[in-house]
């Protein structure tokens, strides 16, 4: 799997330097200044983390203990318990301005099922090695016969956040779009306000699982052109190759030593871990 990940690192490098003109990437102040950003994150104490919120599985609060949890927060977590520093979060109620505050270096890195399609559209940030999968699915009222596959959805409204990569599939298929969480998506469909929304299937698979009644079905699954593209990421500025550099250092001990399988296990489900191909040994 070292080789596999290697070649997709190198992937990645290559859509988010291409503008760089060399492999190594500096904070370059024009004073002949070394990137210093692993050491100003060892020096501060706090790896400073931006995500979506109110996406369960994956970055959310528990209702009991009002805690962040979910599959991404334990992976930021282990990676700056491993580092030796704490985690300071900044969660957004939607997707839409989360890479922004990124490039605005108000957190250091952002974890929420990050793609390719982020980082192309982020020309300043580079993505980590790959630690997960995002099968995707197009969910319909279930009363909805219109829909029955991507192609129905010219002229369709979806609701989903405007620059996420969810919302740019249904684009792609002539959809127009209304920014709209997961929670309030489901809440338009079954309220007949919109046609659609694309999302992740663990994220539909657990809504589901907490709201069985919920009158919502998946109307088609996406098929993504190819492997990469179905991975999860996390994104940083490409300046700070340093803390880049460590934290995928942590990610390739997480995936050998078989911490994200089984916080996958955990938040997912073991049919779901045992499909996910980076966790196949």
């Amino acid at each position: 799997m070292k080789r596999t990940v290697a070649v997709l690192l190198a992937v990645i490098s290559a859509l988010s330097l291409a503008a760089c003109g060399s492999k190594t990437q500096v904070n370059n102040t024009g004073s002949g200044d070394t990137d210093n950003s692993l050491q100003t994150v060892l020096e501060r104490g706090t790896l400073r983390a931006g995500a979506e919120g109110n996406w369960n599985p994956f970055v959310y609060n528990d209702l009991a203990t009002g805690n962040l949890v979910g599959y991404e927060v334990e992976i930021v977590e282990e990676i700056a318990k491993r580092m030796g520093v704490k985690v300071e979060w900044s969660i957004a109620n939607q997707w839409d301005g989360v890479i922004a505050g990124l490039q605005a270096n108000r957190y250091d890195v952002v974890f929420c099922g990050c793609t390719l399609a982020n980082l192309e559209a982020a020309p300043d940030c580079v993505g980590t090695i790959p630690y997960r999968e995002d099968p995707i699915v197009l969910v319909t009222a279930e009363d909805n016969n219109e829909i029955k596959s991507w192609e129905d959805l010219k002229g369709k409204l979806s609701a989903n956040a405007l620059t996420g990569d969810y919302g740019a599939i249904a684009k792609q298929y002539g959809a127009e779009l209304t920014n709209a969480s997961l929670e309030q998506a489901m809440e338009l469909i079954v309220q007949h306000r919109v046609d659609c929304s694309v999302n992740s299937q663990i994220a539909i698979n657990t809504y589901m699982a907490e709201k069985p009644d919920t009158p919502v079905k998946v109307a088609a699954k996406y098929e993504y052109p190819t492997p990469e593209e179905a991975y999860s990421y996390g994104m940083i500025l490409k300046s700070k190759v340093t803390l880049t550099e460590k934290i995928n250092e942590i990610l390739q001990e997480m995936l050998d030593d078989g911490y994200c399988r089984d916080l996958a296990v955990k938040y997912f489900g073991q049919d779901v871990a045992d499909n996910i191909s980076l966790y196949q040994k």
